[in-house]
């Protein structure tokens, strides 16, 4: 019970999150700046700005993960192990 109790909130929480984006998205046309100036419109230029800064500090975090799986990837097909580090590392740079 406690599962699908976890399920259903889960499956409202996404529901109301994407009706929600729908909601901003369709309120008029986009002049560009994105994910954040849809943000910043809908919620104030303060609350905006909060959330773009941690909009770029996860985007910046997320793309070294990508950079690092895509080196450990190459040095795979390069005939490399997982515990050649400095190969991973140059591959990366």
């Amino acid at each position: 019970v406690g599962v699908l109790a976890m399920f259903g909130l889960a499956g409202l929480t996404v529901l109301l999150t994407v009706l929600s984006i729908a909601a901003i998205s369709t309120n008029g046309t986009m002049k560009g700046g994105g994910a954040y100036y849809m943000i910043s419109r809908a919620l104030g230029p303060e609350f905006g700005g909060a959330v773009g800064l941690v909009f770029f500090a996860a985007n910046s975090v997320g793309i070294t993960f990508y950079i690092i799986a895509y080196a450990g990837e190459v040095n795979q097909l390069m005939g490399g192990t997982d515990a050649d580090v400095w190969a991973i590392r140059a591959y990366a740079s």
